[in-house]
């Protein structure tokens, strides 16, 4: 690629979202590999996406990227949702997760097994989960900025 394909993406993006059948959906993030030409987009949705919401986006970005001159003409793009194994990064990510079990590692060091409740005034709502040790549960108030990572966890029951 002659030049950056990711802002041009991010721009495209962001007024497609804005179209009535397109608001579900958001972007979480674009990479690229310039020496391979490849450029990978994770988009989600606030219930989640579906493989037809990244066809019809794929197909979108390809109709522009196409026919940009600064774009080299081979390249690979992939549209994705970022999967169970990418941390959430986003507030508009949680509440599709709400019950749903969490591991978090916060900016301070701690580690916890929490299951998620709610986002209120901003504060994503955790409960700890009860263990042989602690049979209590406590609730857990925090804000995004206070979190390295939060994966959800696999349950399979």
């Amino acid at each position: 690629m002659k030049k950056s394909v990711k802002p041009k993406i991010i721009d495209l993006l962001s007024k497609k979202f804005e179209e009535e059948e397109y608001k579900k959906l958001f972007l979480i993030d674009v990479t690229t590999n310039p020496k391979s030409n490849f450029v990978r987009v994770y988009i989600d949705g606030d219930s989640g996406v579906q493989f037809d919401d990244c066809r019809r986006i794929s197909r979108y970005l390809e109709g522009f990227l196409d026919e940009d001159d600064e774009i080299s003409e081979t390249y690979t793009l992939e549209v994705s949702s970022p999967g169970v194994k990418r941390p959430l990064t986003m507030l508009r990510q949680f509440p599709q997760h709400k019950n749903r079990l969490f591991k978090l590692k916060m900016i301070d060091g701690k580690n916890l097994n929490v299951r998620f409740l709610e986002i209120v005034n901003e504060e994503l709502v955790f409960e700890t989960i009860p263990s042989k040790k602690n049979k209590e549960t406590e609730i857990i108030k925090t804000t995004l900025s206070e979190i390295d990572e939060a994966l959800v966890k696999i349950s399979f029951n």
